[in-house]
């Protein structure tokens, strides 16, 4: 029966489809092997990406962990400094306040000096051509 021969259309199903034979069943089957093969070597990409990505993962954790110690060790050094600053800023303060004292307290002493100086002066003053009296 052929097909598009009137009304015998549906005198069955065998008329439209036909039996693949073993070797088209076998080229399907090289096909779909094929296709396989090329899924597994995609997934093996995938596995070795998948470990190389792990790897990548340990090492960046590793080094986020070696960055966040010297940050911390960083943090405190920097700290002790600033204290340190601090520290000798008071301290510098302070020597200036001294040294202001002393300085002033060594023009006092200047003062005081040349007058004792003077008055020394006066009293080994010599007159010459002076009678003294005798009272």
């Amino acid at each position: 029966m052929e097909k598009g021969s009137g009304s015998g259309q549906s005198s069955g199903s065998r008329s439209f489809t036909k039996d693949p034979s073993s070797r088209d069943l076998l080229l399907c089957l090289q096909k779909i092997e094929g296709r396989l093969d090329k899924i597994d070597q995609k997934l093996e990409t995938l596995d070795e990406l998948k470990a190389k990505l792990n790897t990548f993962e340990k090492d960046l954790k590793r080094l986020w962990t070696i960055v966040e110690d010297r940050s911390t060790l960083t943090d405190e050094r920097l700290k002790s400094v600033e204290e340190m600053v601090d520290s000798f800023e008071f301290s510098q303060d302070k020597m200036y306040d001294k040294v202001s004292s002393l300085e002033a307290d060594k023009k006092s002493f200047k003062y005081e000096v040349v007058y004792l100086q003077s008055q020394s002066m006066r009293s080994n003053l010599v007159f010459a051509n002076i009678e003294e009296s005798a009272t």
